[in-house]
């Protein structure tokens, strides 16, 4: 594990399957394009909601996601991933929509360099 004991982001890779794709406004989108994803991050940019949501409708856990949260908090735009439990949930930050869409995309439609295009900090949830 790099990072001192950290688990390795790299090694949960979320691929294939059925997505669902919700705002916080109420939009829900099956199985999304990558256009549409866009779409969905423009309108939160645009101040219509501030957090998305695409899972993995074939993980029956539900643990199986990629959500966003837009802030007004630099740098803006707040990404996690989860791979089906807490012990591999991870946070990162990136300043503009491009990049967002790069990160939620890229899990969604298993781009290949997603997930090691920034840094991924576990997150830690207290018991």
């Amino acid at each position: 594990m790099p990072g001192g004991g950290q688990p390795d982001p790299t090694a949960y890779r979320s691929v294939g399957g059925r997505l669902r794709a919700a705002t916080d406004r109420g939009t829900v989108l099956d199985d999304p394009s990558d256009a549409e994803l866009l779409g969905l991050l423009e309108d939160i940019d645009a101040g219509e909601g501030s957090c998305l949501i695409v899972e993995r409708l074939d993980d029956r856990s539900g643990q199986t996601y990629v959500q966003v949260l837009r802030t007004e908090r630099d740098p803006g735009w707040e990404v996690e991933h989860r791979a089906g439990s807490p012990e591999r949930h991870f946070h990162t930050a990136v300043g503009d929509i491009e990049s967002a869409h790069h990160l939620v995309a890229g899990w969604a439609l298993d781009h290949p360099d997603w997930l090691d295009s920034v840094r991924w900090t576990r997150v830690e949830f207290n018991p």
